[in-house]
């Protein structure tokens, strides 16, 4: 019901990058801190980015049949914006996290994630194929999972 109204995008981002991560640290450490809720802001960010970009093939025949996913709601334009906002925020969730405890050898794989973070959003001001924002989304939020792991794993001996 939450996609047929909108808001499927900001709950799968809330449920698969954010809950189901701090249910399994919870089931291992009995808690949940600060460091393992900052450790889930920037793959939220990139969730909800992808979330955006894997509808934007589909956005005509959803409309058509009448999907109301946020896409269709607020139109292309808008959310390329969102889209665009919620990827300009992972940097910085990741240097959130380093504030709250994370390994500082998380930053140089945080400003790894600068070239795909600006070739996703350069997408949206000279759109190609929608199939490559697709996975281009898909790809950001794989290197954004991928390299926030590779800040932790340095530290481990």
């Amino acid at each position: 019901r939450l996609a047929g109204r909108g808001w499927g995008e900001a709950n799968t981002a809330v449920v698969v990058a954010v809950l189901v991560p701090l249910a399994g640290y919870a089931v291992f450490t009995g808690t949940v801190d600060r460091l393992a809720l900052a450790a889930t802001l920037a793959p939220a960010c990139a969730m909800f980015a992808m979330m955006i970009a894997v509808e934007w093939p589909d956005r005509e025949a959803d409309a058509a049949g009448g999907k109301r996913n946020l896409l269709v709601r607020v139109g292309p334009a808008a959310a390329s914006r969102i889209a665009t906002a919620g990827a300009l925020l992972i940097v910085p969730a990741l240097f959130i996290a380093i504030g709250r405890g994370a390994p500082w050898a998380g930053a140089v794989f945080a400003l790894l994630l600068v070239p795909p973070v600006a070739g996703f959003v350069g997408w949206f001001r000279m759109p190609r194929i929608p199939a490559e924002l697709a996975a281009r989304g898909v790809a950001l939020y794989l290197l954004t999972v991928l390299f926030e792991l590779f800040g932790y794993v340095t530290v481990l001996r």
